[in-house]
């Protein structure tokens, strides 16, 4: 952010604003500023602020020519802390389930219509693309290459052909689509529609205005229709979820199971369970329900399970036991039946190579059985998505 000095009120200042750009991106909601709840946040922004530092740079732009040196703050806000004092009060959060959206925008000019994609070098381009990460929204562009120009066209677009649009979306990672078609009337003056796939429903709205105004009109709403929609999923009753994990072969894979649990942003708790071969039973504590937890792993960067098929086979010869409950006493046992049975904290270590090449899993080796909600098989980490 641009400023003028060092001095603690401006520092002050600034840090409201930034505050606020970013509760709209962990919110969802432009309008957040105004919640109950939020000025008086805001008006403690410097408690929020982990780390700060000022540069200077030369300013450059494109429509005046100049290079004044300029002073920038870059800040960094406590994203922990900031979460809790947004639940304290009741202010959904959308969190760090954010699908990748694919865009295809069409535009009509003068009765030209064209594509715009990745490879485009324009200020419409940077627009959408700065207003996209100011709204946290990971955009993808399509390259409009050959394969692209063989399976759609602009006209595709213009009128929202579903089949053909879906057709040249395959190839892309995404798991929304954005259909954009921005309309030149003249006098600056420029009609946006936009059409939002999110799971096979579609979402519509049109807005006009000028360019700019017409292209932020579709982001945002795409935004907002985004945020209501994994708000609501991550925000349902919180609960607890039994979780059977298979192709668990040492205790790296159950390491970086248990890593990548704890990560998931809907999740507050992991208790290991039970162990039944290659099958680990995990007992996690969330803030939201079972659905909330399948978007969050099928939306997170880098996914290491896969939805699987429960066959509930449990060891031969072994007699049926109930779940353990995640229950961890002073002598770190949990008695059943006449025996007890060691039960391990949650391991976190540095790195796989810490266990890297460990025999077997330090856990109580029982069958696995109902009830369980959810069941992964963990990939190998050659098959991991990058």
């Amino acid at each position: 952010m641009a400023v003028s000095s060092q001095g603690r009120t401006e520092r002050h200042q600034s840090a409201r604003m930034a505050l606020v750009e970013v509760l709209i991106k962990v919110s969802g909601n432009e309008q957040v500023a105004l919640l109950p709840g939020i000025p008086e946040l805001l008006g403690r922004s410097l408690q929020f602020l982990q780390q700060y530092r000022y540069r200077t740079e030369t300013a450059r732009s494109d429509r005046v020519e100049t290079t004044e040196p300029q002073q920038w703050l870059w800040m960094r806000f406590n994203q922990a802390g900031l979460d809790k004092a947004l639940r304290e009060i009741n202010v959904p959060i959308w969190g760090r389930t954010r699908p990748n959206t694919l865009l295809w925008l069409a535009i009509e000019q003068r009765g030209q219509r064209r594509l715009v994609g990745g490879s485009d070098e324009s200020e419409l381009l940077a627009s959408i693309s700065d207003r996209a990460k100011r709204r946290g929204i990971p955009l993808v562009l399509p390259l409009l290459d050959l394969e692209d120009q063989q399976r759609i066209k602009a006209s595709d677009v213009w009128i929202n052909f579903q089949d053909n649009i879906l057709n040249a979306s395959a190839r892309y990672p995404s798991e929304a689509i954005l259909v954009g078609r921005l309309l030149d009337l003249g006098g600056g003056r420029w009609q946006g529609r936009w059409s939002l796939n999110l799971g096979g429903q579609l979402y519509d709205w049109s807005h006009t205005s000028r360019l700019e105004t017409a292209l932020a009109y579709g982001i945002d709403g795409t935004a907002s229709t985004l945020a209501e929609h994994f708000v609501r999923v991550s925000n349902s009753l919180p609960g607890e979820l039994r979780i059977l994990v298979k192709d668990i072969h040492n205790l790296a894979d159950f390491a970086r199971s248990e890593r990548y649990l704890h990560a998931l942003d809907v999740v507050t708790e992991v208790h290991t369970g039970q162990v039944d071969g290659d099958r680990i039973l995990f007992v996690v504590k969330t803030r939201g329900d079972r659905q909330a937890l399948l978007e969050a792993v099928r939306l997170s960067n880098r996914p290491i399970f896969s939805p699987a098929q429960n066959d509930n086979t449990a060891a031969q010869g072994s007699a049926a036991l109930p779940v353990m409950p995640p229950v961890q006493p002073a002598d770190n046992t949990v008695v059943q039946g006449s025996g007890a049975l060691p039960v391990v904290p949650p391991a976190q270590p540095t790195d796989d190579a810490a266990v890297q090449g460990s025999g077997a899993l330090p856990l109580p080796v029982v069958p696995v059985v109902q009830p369980v909600d959810i069941v992964f098989r963990l990939l190998p980490k050659s098959s991991q998505t990058n």
